[in-house]
């Protein structure tokens, strides 16, 4: 997959989804205020995924118990907007 540039500027509402993975060591120096200013003014959101196997879902899951466990209720409020009908999820 080939990566392309985000540019950041005044547009608002913006998801950025990285789905892949850089290769070497390069290094890059940012503004990382900027990025954060940008972020929350402009509503943006970033997000990561990956092709994972069952094993890595079952791990996150067993990392997520462990967090809700020494963080009581965080997990609740994780999703600000739950998606419905996932109640009976042993049926899909």
């Amino acid at each position: 997959m080939k990566a392309i540039a985000v540019i950041p500027g005044p547009r608002k509402n913006e998801v950025l989804v990285l789905a892949s993975m850089t290769e070497g060591d390069r290094k890059l120096e940012v503004l990382s205020d900027r990025i954060n200013i940008e972020f929350v003014l402009g509503n943006k959101v970033m997000v990561g995924t990956v092709n994972a196997g069952r094993e890595h879902f079952e791990s996150g899951v067993r990392d997520m118990a462990q967090a809700e466990a020494q963080f009581p209720g965080w997990l609740g409020r994780l999703l600000t907007h739950p998606v419905k009908g996932l109640e009976n999820y042993a049926e899909l």
